[in-house]
């Protein structure tokens, strides 16, 4: 089981790049479970936005204006059991069936205003007390050592709060590979600040069952935090699968044109022999093409982040500091820019059927119904009970009342009616004098004729 936990700034617009970078992320690190803090949007605009992750159960909470936020999603693979939601957490059972353990996940976004950090971590204190064995992921909103600082003040607040909270509750920081720093200010040299805010903690008893726990460090990206990825079991290389082209590659001119040019070309091989080594070219070259014309309708995230972990791994002061923030500012204009050609491509290129298709199902996932609230406020996410509330609540819009009106009481209501006269009037056939005087009415589109009447009336008459 992974965790993808990030502090994403706000989910964005449509055309922002955040959702697609999520969604890219989840089937890359093959993440199971997603925590997002500051959404800065209320909890169904979040889970309209991140109904593409195909990770259907969800909990979460609304953003306070536009600060704040959180919404917790996983997929079925994990037995996820929500007990308490907050503003600055969310408190959930997880079963796992496969070694019969049952643990607590405490998905964290600690307080940010230092008046209050002291009572956070009290609260804490009370939580860890109660349910074990827990782990805890997320956005701490404090600093523990000084090395996991560059820049700015040497003085770290609220240090002694944190400390005692985390000495009282028996918490052993889990351990991390990647950048060292998850956050920054993304400000000039003089005022450039880095600091590791994002981490993970255990209970003795929960690192007994996963001794190989560890925290990915990923790259700020696309917000001021790095997203982790907290990783439950280790690392087991899995074997390459073969690369799979799509159909829409096939019905390209480029690839009809390449493989009639291999399958003609000459060969003193066998038949058998030069069949082989013929198909052996059309797979490499397919392959070839498919590969070098990517980047043109896709997303290269991988490239993306290999740069910037290039550059993170030179990170040791302010100066080292700059050059990063400017590759990461770099890196990130590039991304916007092919995301919104990804979406001119989408409407001016009709060829590309496969990406149509893909968009097409990106929205009916968005649009589709996860969730709604009955008359008593509760949340219903089942599908029968969906299909219950929803027919129920059309077959009382449509359906008449006592109060409503009949059709008989419409008699007795006095609407303007025609005289005989009025009706003799409009029964009588046109004459031709009726005829001409309408067409002296019109305005001539032509030139008139001697008398002052277009020419073509001297054919009707």
């Amino acid at each position: 089981m992974k965790m993808f936990s990030w502090n994403c700034r706000g989910l964005g617009g449509v055309d922002a790049p955040i959702i697609p970078y999520i969604r890219w992320s989840v089937p890359y690190y093959d993440i199971s479970i997603v925590f997002l803090q500051e959404t800065k949007c209320s909890l169904a605009d979040s889970v309209s936005r991140t109904s593409s992750l195909n990770l259907p159960n969800f909990c979460g909470i609304d953003s306070i204006g536009l600060s704040g936020g959180l919404i917790l999603l996983w997929d079925d693979r994990s037995d996820v059991l929500p007990i308490v939601v907050d503003h600055h957490f969310i408190l959930c059972k997880i079963t796992n069936h496969s070694l019969k353990y049952v643990w607590f996940a405490l998905f964290v976004y600690g307080q940010s205003c230092n008046e209050f950090k002291a009572s956070f971590w009290q609260e804490m204190n009370q939580l860890c007390s109660v349910y074990s064995p827990f782990c805890m992921v997320g956005d701490f909103n404090q600093l523990e050592f000084h090395s996991d600082k560059i820049g700015g003040s040497s003085n770290i607040t609220g240090w002694k709060a944190f400390y005692d909270w985390r000495i009282n509750a028996s918490l052993c920081e889990l351990p991390y590979f990647g950048p060292q720093f998850t956050w920054t200010n993304k400000r000039d040299t003089s005022d450039l600040i880095f600091e590791r805010l994002d981490r993970g903690y255990a209970s003795q008893d929960w690192l007994i069952t996963f001794p190989e726990a560890q925290i990915q460090n990923l790259n700020v990206f696309l917000s001021d935090h790095a997203p982790i990825v907290l990783d439950l079991t280790a690392q087991i290389k899995k074997p390459k699968r073969p690369y799979r082209v799509d159909n829409w590659c096939l019905d390209h001119s480029k690839i009809q044109a390449l493989v009639l040019s291999i399958w003609h070309t000459f060969s003193s091989s066998s038949v058998m022999s030069s069949v082989f080594k013929k198909l052996a070219q059309i797979r490499n070259g397919i392959l070839n093409w498919v590969l070098q014309n990517r980047h043109h309708y896709m997303m290269d995230w991988s490239s993306f982040l290999q740069d910037l972990s290039i550059s993170a791994s030179h990170l040791h002061d302010c100066s080292s500091g700059s050059d990063y923030l400017r590759t990461l500012s770099d890196t990130e204009h590039n991304v916007h820019l092919q995301h919104s050609f990804r979406n001119q491509r989408a409407k001016s290129d009709f060829h590309f059927n496969w990406f149509f298709f893909g968009r097409a199902k990106s929205k009916q996932k968005r649009l589709r119904i996860i969730s709604l609230k009955d008359d008593t406020g509760s949340w219903i996410s089942s599908e029968p009970n969906l299909s219950h509330l929803i027919l129920a609540h059309f077959k009382t819009l449509f359906t008449l009342s006592h109060q409503s009106a009949s059709f008989s009481e419409l008699d007795d209501l006095s609407f303007p009616q025609l005289d005989v006269v009025q009706r003799s009037y409009l029964s009588q056939p046109f004459t031709s004098n009726d005829v001409k005087k309408a067409f002296l009415d019109m305005k001539p589109k032509k030139s008139p004729g001697p008398d002052g009447f277009p020419p073509r009336f001297y054919q009707l008459f």
